[in-house]
């Protein structure tokens, strides 16, 4: 018996990453081998002239949670055995991500928020969070990592006038993405209130009676409730009456 054998893996590649329990492995046996297997499991070899350097196939190879190793074992018929390896990772669990805060349909009128919250099973380098509203360039968060699994994340986003959409993404090594939306908004001013009627230190005499009308304007966000001493306020745009 002469000649060195040999047998290759040519896919998956070394430090593969899939999402994907099952893969299929390929490479090739030289000149000289007769039966090959990958993890135990007898692969297909293509041709029938041992004398050349031939392709095979192994499908279905299952793989575990984590780390996997691939060993490609080529034989001839003397039980020579030549050897390859492959090293990858299988993520068996789906890349996931939360908001904690800010709560949903929060008003603010902040030129900024802070999102906050928590992640597992992806990157926490691929965590961003986006306006999507005003179409605005993603920003990095600041991470803690609690595992190899697990963590937080937080990052202030600036905010434009009115009502947006804001997202929250990362992925995982394999690509697959994981996100979370939370609708915030944005009031055009902090709420203030103004008394134009009557003027500061105005006199009322008897021939007025017991009540008088207070008018003015303000600005607040939708669905604000207005009073006046405690008696509700007739609202029209950004202006009031009371009684």
């Amino acid at each position: 018996v002469t000649g060195q054998l040999s047998i290759t893996i040519d896919t998956p590649a070394e430090g593969f990453v899939t999402a994907e329990e099952t893969i299929t492995v390929t490479g090739t046996v030289g000149p000289g081998v007769t039966v090959a297997d990958v993890n135990g499991q007898q692969v297909v070899i293509s041709g029938t002239d041992t004398g050349t350097t031939r392709n095979y196939t192994a499908t279905g190879m299952r793989l575990a949670s984590g780390l996997n190793v691939l060993v490609a074992r080529g034989r001839d018929g003397a039980g020579r055995v030549a050897t390859a390896s492959r090293r990858g990772t299988y993520l068996k669990n789906a890349p996931a991500i939360s908001i904690g805060t800010p709560a949903p349909s929060t008003i603010t009128g902040a030129t900024t928020i802070n999102v906050a919250g928590t992640y597992s099973y992806l990157d926490p380098a691929t965590i961003a969070v986006t306006n999507v509203t005003a179409n605005a360039t993603p920003v990095d968060a600041d991470t803690r990592v609690w595992s190899d699994t697990s963590g937080a994340y937080d990052v202030d986003v600036p905010l434009i006038i009115g009502k947006q959409t804001l997202r929250v993404s990362g992925r995982d090594a394999a690509g697959r993405e994981a996100f979370a939306t939370v609708e915030v908004t944005r009031d055009a001013a902090s709420p203030s209130i103004v008394i134009a009627s009557p003027v500061d230190h105005s006199y009322f005499g008897p021939q007025h009676g017991d009540t008088f009308a207070v008018t003015g304007s303000f600005t607040a966000a939708d669905g604000a409730r207005l009073e006046v001493n405690g008696v509700p306020a007739t609202v029209s745009g950004t202006t009031y009456s009371a009684p």
